[in-house]
């Protein structure tokens, strides 16, 4: 009977691990573009997670200035995906980095 049970609980992980290893970032701007194909919604995730602490900083640095009105969450990620596929040069660079260079391209403040 034990052994049925531990059996039960090892199915019952294994797909629980494999869902949560999809999901993994890459950590290249080149690989994280191929997932943003496949995984829209973590591709917007991690792309809204880089603009909100460029936000965050902003107010201080000045980098990044987004428009006012702007729906940040439909209009921001795919405007950095297109700028990453059209700047291969920001392919080899980490995917934060990438997504960073991206957005302070796309938006950045007028002084």
């Amino acid at each position: 009977m034990l052994t049925i049970v531990l059996l039960l609980v090892l199915c019952a992980e294994v797909p629980l691990s494999i869902a949560l290893a999809a999901d993994v970032v890459p950590n290249q701007a080149g690989a994280f573009l191929a997932y943003c194909k496949t995984n829209s919604d973590g591709c917007a995730d991690r792309i809204l997670e880089v603009s909100f602490a460029l936000e965050v900083s902003s107010p201080i640095d000045h980098k990044m200035c987004l428009p006012k009105g702007i729906n940040v969450p439909n209009a921001v990620p795919p405007k950095v995906v297109e700028w990453l596929t059209a700047h291969s040069e920001a392919a080899d660079k980490a995917t934060n980095s990438g997504i960073q260079l991206a957005l302070l391209q796309l938006y950045p403040c007028k002084r």
